[in-house]
């Protein structure tokens, strides 16, 4: 291990955030023990037809690199947005070239986000995705090009206890869930013992301006913390 040789051994890994969801508030939770965190993949997609006229090129000529997107999307959102409850299907980013209202669109790309928490689920999703894109471009090509294949891990059993068992001391209140957003702790899993502290977050909202978590459950989240902390550090008795 990298950590290792440079003289930093590692027992193990705890990292508290906000849910960055609304299942702890909904369920009036203030601690979550994670269990893991959900696979993504992302995709960048590029559609490319010929540019043309709007005015005097034929709709049976067009090789419209929109229209062909409109086509993609529709068949992704429905049948890998669609596939299960699980699944998580965006399309963040898209762009149109040449972008101008009176010329045929040539090339469009789009930055794809897909996410479940099932790996199986998550791997076949991706090839149909692909496969997809191949069928719905037609007249156009399409370039698919994989950028990030994260698979779904689970935490330490044991640490997710002593978690719970920090939160019970504490008695706030507290449930497993699932990581639904990806965190620095996926990445340290496989190098040491990991753990994940969650705290609500109202609405479920962040990455905004107006994201906010109350001061108390700040609070109880970094209480809990410094309880799991201690005994990696050699310290067995506390008084919080």
């Amino acid at each position: 291990m990298l950590f290792r040789s440079l003289g930093f051994p590692l027992k193990a890994y705890f990292e508290a955030h906000i849910e960055q969801g609304p299942v702890l508030e909904a369920h009036k939770q203030v601690i979550g023990v994670v269990t893991g965190i959900q696979g993504k993949k992302t995709f960048d997609i590029v559609i490319e037809g010929d540019r043309g006229h709007a005015g005097t090129l034929a709709m049976a000529d067009r090789r419209d690199a929109l229209a062909a997107f409109a086509r993609t999307a529709a068949a992704l959102y429905s049948e890998v947005g669609g596939h299960d409850p699980a699944v998580k299907f965006t399309i963040g980013r898209l762009q149109v070239e040449p972008n101008a209202p009176s010329i045929v669109p040539e090339r469009v790309t789009l930055r794809v986000d897909l996410r479940h928490p099932d790996n199986e689920v998550l791997d076949r999703l991706g090839a149909r995705l692909v496969a997809l894109c191949e069928e719905h471009a037609a007249p156009c090509r399409t370039r698919v090009t994989p950028l990030v294949d994260a698979p779904s891990n689970s935490f330490d059993p044991l640490l997710q206890q002593a978690v719970a068992a920090a939160a019970e001391l504490h008695g706030q209140p507290h449930m497993p869930i699932l990581s639904a957003a990806g965190h620095d702790a996926r990445h340290m899993a496989p190098l040491c013992s990991s753990a994940m502290i969650f705290i609500p977050c109202r609405g479920g909202v962040s990455h905004a301006e107006h994201e906010w978590a109350e001061p108390a459950h700040v609070a109880a989240g970094a209480n809990v913390l410094l309880r799991v902390l201690l005994p990696c550090a050699g310290v067995q008795e506390v008084v919080l």
